[in-house]
């Protein structure tokens, strides 16, 4: 810790890797980098945030969280089969966590929020397992109808920022 403050924490993990790809713990990797690494990251983070206070954590999710599936007897994703469903999956926890810790912490002077900035022109989906109709279908989408990615980060900016947001 070098005892600086810290008042805004974004947590915006963007991976998707073709099923089978694991973490060193043995975590689905889309699921480790996405969300187990900011969440723990965040968890980490929270006396600092509390001693900063005001502060904020901002998830950052996905139009993508429609296809997330929550097994909670597989929260390590070993039965995912498609990367789409994996992206989705840690997509919809951002927003599901986001969420609860904002109840959470409330009194604490840590606010949390959760957003999605729309489809973005990235390179994401491009290094997916096209193999997958999903995939081919959001990579093709988000080319011909989605804003650039420098427009995307205003979504995760303002929650982090605008004064007149409140969790």
């Amino acid at each position: 810790s070098s005892g600086q403050p810290l008042h805004c924490l974004i947590n915006n993990g963007e991976l998707q890797t073709p099923p089978g790809a694991k973490t060193e713990d043995g975590s689905e990797m889309t699921l480790g980098v996405n969300f187990f690494g900011p969440f723990y990251l965040t968890q980490l983070l929270l006396p600092v945030l509390e001693s900063s206070a005001p502060s904020r954590v901002v998830r950052v999710s996905s139009p993508d969280e429609v296809l997330g599936e929550t097994h909670w007897d597989d929260v390590r994703g070993d039965g995912y089969v498609t990367d789409i469903t994996a992206y989705g999956t840690s997509k919809l926890w951002d927003l599901m966590v986001g969420l609860e810790m904002n109840e959470r912490l409330k009194g604490t002077g840590v606010e949390s929020f959760a957003c999605h900035p729309g489809m973005c022109r990235t390179d994401l989906f491009r290094k997916a397992d096209h193999d997958k109709m999903a995939t081919v279908i959001t990579d093709w989408a988000q080319w011909a109808g989605g804003q650039s990615a420098e427009s995307g980060a205003l979504a995760p900016l303002y929650c982090a920022t605008a004064p007149e947001l409140q969790g």
